[in-house]
């Protein structure tokens, strides 16, 4: 039935129908690949997977926020795959990241330097280009 409400007619919507389920079948199913110690860690693995082609998200972002009133290893950020089937290559690429080999050089002083440093702490002098020159 219509009705008139200030000079127009309202006609009554139609009955849209109820959304159909979706079945677990129908639908990709997520996985959890690790926990990061913090959001910036968590965001810099999500980066690298999806810049590889993997479909990763970050999950409880917001969550250190309540840490201690619920466990703190609860509210870590999370790393999900969006397609469970691509966590054999997503396991070892974050594998990859996470055990990145340390560079180690002898400077021309005689002094080691370890890590990313590309100039010696004590000496001042670059990190030789070629690892020949490296002495290591």
């Amino acid at each position: 039935t219509a009705r008139w409400k200030k000079r127009r007619l309202i006609k009554p919507q139609p009955k849209r129908p109820a959304p159909r389920p979706i079945w677990a079948d129908e639908r990709d199913s997520m996985l959890r690949l690790t926990q990061a110690p913090n959001i910036a860690i968590a965001a810099l693995w999500v980066d690298a997977l999806q810049q590889a082609g993997f479909s990763a998200s970050v999950q409880r972002y917001f969550l250190s926020g309540i840490a201690g009133e619920m466990p703190p290893d609860q509210c870590q950020p999370e790393v999900w795959l969006t397609h469970d089937e691509e966590e054999p290559r997503a396991r070892a690429l974050l594998e990859a990241l996470q055990n990145r080999p340390q560079r180690r050089w002898l400077c021309f002083c005689g002094e080691t330097v370890e890590g990313g440093f590309e100039q010696c702490w004590q000496c001042g002098a670059d990190m030789p280009a070629s690892t020949d020159d490296a002495r290591f």
